[in-house]
């Protein structure tokens, strides 16, 4: 079970390659979406790379960023009205 309260334990969970949170792929899609606006790691909120979206993006991303897109996450989740899941490791 992932803790929706941990920022980047949440992040992890959806938007990780390794990782796999057991919600509807849709609702994943939308999330990841949504958290990537407010990654930093390629210098301006969320710059898209050549290579489209990349882990990295969240990796490197500074704490302010982290935090906002952890919150994006959530309000995703909220819509969604999923207020728990578990999370598969892929690799």
């Amino acid at each position: 079970m992932v803790n929706i309260n941990n920022d980047w334990e949440l992040i992890v969970a959806v938007c990780s390659p390794c990782r796999n949170a057991k919600i509807p792929a849709n609702v994943r899609s939308e999330a990841y979406v949504a958290a990537w606006k407010y990654t930093d790691a390629y210098g301006p909120l969320g710059y898209m790379p050549d290579q489209g979206y990349d882990w990295s993006g969240f990796r490197d991303s500074t704490e302010e960023s982290t935090k906002n897109s952890a919150e994006a996450i959530r309000n995703v989740l909220a819509k969604h009205n999923i207020t728990e899941f578990e999370v598969e490791k892929t690799i």
